[in-house]
């Protein structure tokens, strides 16, 4: 069960902030540490009708290669 909190977040960005619209290319970037957003954040595009691309990154390996 995703936080309720989390789906209100992802819900904002995706039709509010962002305004997706159907089969528009969405990219989804972020760390880990915020999976679950990033999944919610992903389903909610998908609902929209558009296509998303979800880059997950790490932190530590961000800061080894920089």
């Amino acid at each position: 069960m995703v936080d309720e909190r989390i789906e209100k977040i992802a819900y904002i960005l995706v039709n509010y902030s962002t305004k997706v619209k159907e089969k528009e290319y969405v990219i989804i970037e972020g760390d880990y540490e915020c999976f679950s957003l990033l999944k919610t954040i992903y389903k909610k595009v998908l609902q929209r009708g558009a296509i998303p691309i979800l880059r997950i990154g790490d932190s530590e390996l961000n800061y080894l290669y920089y």
